[in-house]
């Protein structure tokens, strides 16, 4: 049986996400290449995980790709 009750809050058994947060923190300007250079993980991955945590609101996306920033949204 599948718990979603703490899934949002889940991120200590997902390290990938986790990751991606803390990089994300020291630097809200990273693009997905940076963020998969940092963390060793493709740059396809790290989109995955991105939209993922988008859907799961806890960062979004402020201004434009080339110029914009992440926002991470404590809950």
């Amino acid at each position: 049986v599948n718990d979603l009750v703490n899934k949002q809050n889940d991120l200590v058994n997902d390290p990938v996400k986790a990751n991606i947060l803390h990089y994300l923190k020291q630097s809200p300007k990273a693009n997905y290449a940076e963020l998969a250079e940092k963390t060793g993980y493709s740059a396809a991955t790290i989109k995955r995980h991105i939209q993922e945590l988008k859907k799961l609101g806890l960062i979004e996306r402020i201004g434009s790709d080339k110029t914009g920033h992440w926002k991470i949204i404590e809950k």
